[in-house]
């Protein structure tokens, strides 16, 4: 079982950047996503995001299928 204090994943929906996944210890509020806004110039979206779900069980159920059978390949 998890603890409260590690990382958690989260999955959200931005305005512009459409459906974003978040890899951080707390409920994220606003999108953090790159966007570049000239050729040599990033920036953050910053805009606010809705309907934020955990989603720590399923990625890391994917992660351990994922290494199992890395093990079985070998």
């Amino acid at each position: 079982m998890a603890s409260s204090s590690s990382i958690k994943y989260w999955e959200a929906a931005c305005q512009t950047c459409g459906t974003v996944r978040v890899k951080q210890k707390t409920k994220p509020t606003s999108c953090k996503e790159q966007m570049r806004t000239g050729p040599r110039s990033l920036r953050l979206c910053g805009n606010r995001l809705k309907g934020v779900v955990d989603i720590t069980a399923k990625v890391e159920a994917a992660l351990l299928r994922d290494s199992q059978s890395q093990e079985k390949a070998k």
